[in-house]
């Protein structure tokens, strides 16, 4: 629906993500709908979704959630681009 400008909306990015956690393992295991997984400990975990935007508060509930029953679906509304850390003799490509 166009806006009263004449231009249409941006349509809302979401990043949704699966987080998932074995029953007495000590890493959280994130499936992206792209098909790419990571394994990270609690406290990066946590750095993980600070850094794409998400809300933290929620994020604690989300995480004690997947610590005491295994599973949780997120989603992140316009989430933000990881800085992207260059070693100091990386190629300039």
């Amino acid at each position: 629906m166009p806006t009263s400008s004449g231009q249409e909306p941006k349509p809302t990015e979401i990043l949704h993500v699966v987080i998932l956690r074995e029953m007495w393992g000590e890493f959280f295991t994130l499936q992206m709908d792209n098909g790419q997984t990571e394994e990270l400990e609690p406290e990066e975990i946590r750095l993980w979704f600070k850094v794409r935007g998400a809300d933290m508060d929620k994020m604690e509930r989300v995480f004690d959630h997947v610590w005491n029953f295994g599973r949780a679906e997120v989603e992140i509304e316009n989430p933000k681009t990881p800085p992207v850390t260059r070693l100091p003799y990386a190629p300039d490509i």
